[in-house]
Formats: structure tokens, sequence, C-alpha cells
């Protein structure tokens, strides 16, 4: 009986332990992805001579790095302000990525030109 006691005890101190850490991983992800991002542009801007088609494909991929980002720490998060920035982020999300599109078509028109 006090055997059982124990291996319950012990199992759920693992779970709360887990559950911080999962949270603190996701409230941490925003902040590594996009200052990953900002690392990639740079470094893609340097290497390409295309830099439109670099611009334009990255934003692109910025579109899905904020999308996962604001997935990643809903669970968190909750309340009517936050609520207001994940719509503002999701309306300038679909602007970014009109922007990328846009960007990405001139880079392919310029580099035919080519």
């Amino acid at each position: 009986m006090l055997l059982n006691m124990e291996i319950k005890v012990c199992s759920l101190q693992r779970v709360s332990f887990t559950k911080g850490l999962e949270s603190s991983a996701s409230y941490y992800f925003p902040q590594v992805a996009i200052a990953a991002m900002l690392i990639l542009l740079v470094i893609l801007l340097i290497k390409m001579n295309n830099r439109v088609l670099v611009f334009g494909s990255w934003l692109i991929a910025l579109t899905g790095v904020i999308l996962l980002s604001i997935k990643a720490i809903e669970p968190y998060n909750a309340g009517l302000g936050f609520g207001f920035f994940v719509a503002l982020a999701f309306l300038f999300m679909f602007v970014i990525f009109l922007f990328g599109i846009a960007f990405l078509m001139y880079g392919i028109r310029k580099r035919r030109q080519f």
C-alpha cells in the first residue's frame, strides 16, 4: 500500500515538471524563431544576387513562422487583449503573405530578363 502511494506521488511530480518545461519552451519559441529568421535573411541577402527573390520567399516563410508562433503560445495566453493582438497579427500575416508573393513574382520576372 505504501509503495503504491509513493509511485503515484512520483508520477505526479514528473507531470508537473514536464508541464513547466513545455510552457517555458512554448513561451520562448516566437522570440527564438523570429531571431533565427532575421539571421537567415541576413545570410541569404549576403550570399544571393537576386535580393528581391530572396526577400519574397523569406516573407512567405515568415508568415509560417508567425502562424506557428501564435499557435504555440495560444494555450498559455488567453484574454481580450491577447485576442486583439492575435487578430491583428492574422491581418498583418495576410498582408505580409501578399507582399511576399508580389516580391517573389517580381524576382522571378527579373531573373528571366537576365
